[in-house]
């Protein structure tokens, strides 16, 4: 009883950490956006000729709010499961590292591409970027989130059987995650590596069941042949 009321108050500490940290890069994110925008604003208007002279900044920016947007996700997810009694140790670890690496990422320099990075120093944000690295909630995620010891505490419990959770509370989204994780594992995962070994492309009766599945028409209209689905069915 004692290890479990331990776990829990480590787990709410861990919530409460996670929340305030985001806080603290979403007031980052605002000062870049107010950079960004003083580069590209003429008039009160978003100038052409200054995006485009100033693409990598905007281009920056927006990965900036989108990884922020996620770090959100994940800790509404993370309350979600605490709510149901069902945050396991799997999920826990799975916040650590997904806020140690993103809020690094954030603070440090965001990788857009194989050989483009948004830094700090980009922006001419070094300083701010600097603070937001000694709050004391960010630094326990950066330091203490994403270690390699996290890292293979989660790929053994994985191993083990419990995974992440990734239940939607949706009953058709859940009922089409599950569809695709059956025929993965009964028709993907048993050929795979041998495709992979042997350079093969994918085989045409594998894409025909996939096609049949709806795969490749998810987003179509209905009227047109499609499922008529959203853009969050298609990610699953």
């Amino acid at each position: 009883m004692a290890l479990a009321t331990q776990a829990a108050v480590n787990m709410n500490d861990m919530l409460a950490r996670a929340a305030s940290a985001l806080e603290q890069a979403s007031e980052y994110t605002l000062v870049v956006r107010d950079e960004v925008r003083g580069r590209v604003v003429r008039d009160a208007r978003a100038a052409s000729d200054l995006i485009n002279k100033e693409q990598r900044a905007v281009h920056g920016y927006a990965w900036i709010e989108t990884t922020l947007a996620a770090l959100s996700a994940v800790l509404v997810w993370a309350h979600k499961r605490e709510q149901n009694k069902s945050f396991s140790q799997a999920d826990q670890l799975a916040v650590n590292i997904a806020f140690g690496e993103y809020l690094a990422q954030i603070a440090t320099g965001i990788p857009m591409g194989q050989n483009e990075f948004i830094r700090p120093s980009d922006l001419g944000l070094s300083a701010k970027a600097s603070e937001l690295l000694s709050h004391p909630d960010v630094s326990y995620f950066v330091e203490a989130g994403n270690t390699a010891e996290n890292r293979a505490r989660l790929t053994q419990l994985i191993q083990e059987g419990q995974g992440i959770s990734d239940d939607f509370e949706d009953e058709m989204l859940d009922a089409v995650k599950e569809q695709y994780r059956r025929f993965t594992q009964e028709r993907i995962i048993p050929n795979a590596h041998q495709w992979h070994l042997n350079n093969d492309l994918v085989p045409d009766d594998i894409v025909k069941e996939m096609a049949d599945l709806g795969t490749f028409g998810v987003c179509i209209p209905e009227e047109h042949g499609g499922l008529g689905l959203g853009k969050l069915f298609m990610c699953i």
